[in-house]
């Protein structure tokens, strides 16, 4: 009989854990779903891919020329307002535009046919994925509209639920550093965003339509701009901007398979358990 209540009660506690775990709301809410680690933002409504450099691992995993191909294959063509790289406004995607010397390293059209890539492969249940956004199209640090409205999505991130505080004249300034959050978070570097940006650069002459996009340097959190096609690799040195993607508001938990059998052999229990006592 003992034996038979610890069962029953160890059933009855997984199976509220798990559906509180499908339940849980909190600032930044760390779950799984189709076998990926994700993080939902409730300050910026979104969820964020819990590997940081999810393009990097990957080709780590699968091997750069695997990789690349079947992205190249998904998005061979990215369609952006019309610029000096790509004057009609369809952009040819080559291997040139990821980096096989730094993984996770891509131009901002590798990095949004990376997004694209996700969607294809339906990655942790979602098909929505994309760059985050800049609203304040400024450069600089925690922006106006951080806590009004939703859109600068990675000083939302660093400042509203990272907490991270920006340095001033009279302190020593303290980078971001790695949190409990998220995996292989690249805190001296670079990441792409979604925004577009028209800013003419004089001392590369003055171009036609908006051939940089905005990234937001995480070393200093603070967002900057530069080239869309820019990425430097040399047989020892790679130079650019990493891939983080996020999907609009909260992706619906896909349990596994492991998950679910324990969710349904521990309401199975608790109805076994109801039945004797009646």
């Amino acid at each position: 009989m003992h034996l038979k209540i610890k069962i029953t009660s160890r059933a009855y506690v997984s199976a509220l854990l798990l559906l509180a775990s499908l339940s849980a709301h909190a600032e930044l809410t760390a779950y799984h779903s189709s076998n990926v680690g994700l993080v939902y933002s409730s300050v910026s409504d979104v969820t964020w891919t819990k590997d940081a450099n999810l393009l990097g691992s990957m080709i780590k995993s699968r091997g750069f020329n695997t990789l690349i191909n079947e992205i190249i294959a998904a998005s061979p063509i990215i369609t952006n307002t019309p610029n000096q790289f790509s004057p009609t406004g369809d952009y040819a995607l080559t291997s040139a535009d990821f980096s096989a010397i730094k993984a996770g390293h891509a131009t901002w059209f590798g990095a949004m046919a990376f997004t694209s890539y996700l969607n294809s492969i339906n990655y942790g249940g979602a098909a929505n994925w994309r760059l985050p956004f800049i609203a304040t199209t400024t450069f600089g640090y925690d922006q106006p509209t951080n806590g009004v409205n939703a859109g600068d999505e990675y000083h939302e991130l660093f400042y509203r639920e990272l907490h991270h505080v920006e340095g001033s004249p009279w302190e020593p300034y303290i980078p971001p550093q790695p949190t409990i959050y998220f995996d292989n978070e690249e805190l001296r570097d670079a990441y792409w965003t979604s925004t577009e940006n028209g800013y003419d650069w004089p001392a590369f002459g003055v171009f036609n339509g908006p051939q940089s996009a905005f990234i937001f340097i995480t070393e200093l959190a603070a967002q900057g701009i530069t080239f869309k096609n820019f990425l430097i690799s040399t047989p020892t040195d790679s130079i650019g901007n990493y891939v983080w993607a996020v999907s609009p508001g909260r992706i619906a938990v896909v349990p596994e398979p492991d998950r679910l059998v324990m969710l349904f052999a521990g309401l199975g229990l608790l109805a076994i358990a109801k039945r004797r006592t009646q």
